[in-house]
């Protein structure tokens, strides 16, 4: 990620713009986020889970700054956090960013403070998804952390950090249960995906080769406690994927023709194959079942747009590319039963029913909807208003794919955090068909489903 000074909360629950958040809203000339509105239009025709641990729940930021956690119809909620402060004029305390572990059996979130007007160091904190066995994980006067990534075995925590006096970031492994973290790398941009098998991370630093000479992708063996920097310059890319088998890895790098190519690599870092040139900046995930691979990337025909277009192709068959929508893509989201993509379009464009109500004609609004594989079809579920906490991770979609999932457990609906009529933040719960209204479910800012 780019800049760690975007994930830092302000009082009274207002966020700044991030450098890629500024990059979408500059990109779609947006002059404000003014009163935002929500409502859905009329659709066109394996984890192992820890023993006893409950699925199917919702973790969620509240609006009074605790961490929470709740079921789909909203009940069972329970309050991971209780002492954030958000109403005094002095010191301030808020919990945020809550991140499933795989096996659904913890929480990693953080802590920030601010004492005076002036922020102090994010610490960690992981728990159980009730409140119960709360360990600070990390805390450090010189390294802010601002986003977690859970080992695929959940034991143990990548974090990214603001290095404040290098005024870089580090990439942290902490346990859990606290202890003595340990610098993993150093860079700005930084992304990485762990290996299915908890031994290994491929990391991505510095962005691409052609705009910065230290830009690398560097494999770190944790068996062997071994680093290798992979002989690949890196191109238009932000977060690597390692395929669900972990056989494979997807990578972008730069061509002989100049240009950018899409490469699949076996799990010994051997191109196994040049699947197809893309150009723009790159973001692209496996299918859960490991049979697809979705990608964003521009169009030939418009090299000026700084949106993306939404394809899907069969690694095995690459040539057969299909792009599900001429409209540009901000970010996409896999279903866990590999049948269906969410993706975000933005507008300007407010819901038909709500034309006469929105001030600001500049309002950014997203649409959401679903392509299901199986049928070929596409259909809208919602349009929303996002929240500011919400909106802050979409220009970083593919590496928080990595790390948590909108969808619910049964691929039957989706979470997420919208601005409502009333000018409330609110998550909302969506019905991945179309058939039903979008359902109110709590006040908050940003939620994630159980994995």
């Amino acid at each position: 990620m780019k800049d760690p000074s975007s994930m830092t909360r302000q009082a009274l629950g207002r966020w700044p713009a991030s450098p890629g958040l500024r990059w979408i809203l500059a990109a779609l000339a947006l002059a404000s986020l003014g009163c935002s509105l929500f409502t859905r239009l009329l659709a066109s025709p394996d984890q192992t889970n820890e023993p006893g641990t409950r699925t199917d729940l919702i973790a969620y930021e509240g609006l009074d700054g605790n961490i929470y956690t709740i079921d789909r119809e909203g009940g069972n909620r329970q309050a991971v956090t209780n002492d954030a402060q958000l109403e005094t004029s002095g010191d301030l305390r808020f919990y945020q960013f809550p991140t499933w572990s795989p096996n659904n059996s913890r929480l990693a979130f953080l802590r920030s403070e601010q004492s005076g007007g002036v922020s102090e160091n994010a610490r960690l904190f992981t728990a159980a998804p009730d409140g119960s066995s709360l360990t600070e994980a990390f805390n450090s006067t010189d390294q802010s952390p601002f986003y977690i990534y859970w080992s695929p075995d959940s034991s143990q925590l990548t974090v990214l950090a603001a290095n404040l006096p290098e005024q870089s970031m580090d990439l942290l492994l902490v346990s859990p249960k606290g202890g003595q973290a340990r610098v993993l790398g150093t860079g700005q941009p930084f992304y990485w995906a762990w290996s299915p098998d908890n031994l290994s991370i491929l990391m991505h630093t510095g962005g691409a080769r052609r705009d910065q000479p230290d830009a690398q992708l560097t494999f770190l063996d944790l068996e062997m406690d071994g680093e290798e920097g992979l002989e690949l310059p890196p191109g238009y890319f932000q977060a690597p994927a390692w395929s669900p088998s972990g056989e494979n890895l997807l990578l972008v790098v730069e061509s002989q023709t100049g240009g950018d190519s899409l490469l699949m690599l076996d799990a010994g870092f051997a191109v196994q194959s040049e699947l197809l040139e893309v150009s723009g900046l790159v973001a692209f995930d496996w299918s859960p079942d490991g049979k697809w691979v979705a990608y964003l990337d521009q169009a030939p025909e418009s090299p000026t747009s700084i949106l993306r277009f939404l394809n899907l192709l069969d690694p095995q068959r690459p040539e057969a590319v299909q792009r599900l929508t001429e409209e540009e893509v901000v970010a996409f989201f896999w279903s866990p039963d590999s049948q269906q993509i969410a993706y975000l379009i933005p507008t300007f464009e407010p819901p038909p029913s709500s034309r006469e109500t929105v001030q600001d004609q500049r309002e950014l609004f997203f649409r959401l909807l679903v392509y299901d594989l199986s049928s070929g079809e596409t259909r809208q579920v919602a349009i929303f208003s996002p929240t500011g906490q919400f909106l802050n991770v979409i220009p970083y979609f593919d590496q928080y794919q990595r790390s948590a999932t909108i969808w619910s457990p049964d691929s039957r609906n989706l979470v997420i955090a919208a601005v409502g009529q009333d000018s409330q933040n609110g998550i909302y719960i969506l019905d991945a068909s179309g058939e039903l209204e979008p359902r109110w479910l709590v006040d908050g800012d940003l939620a994630f489903w159980s994995w």
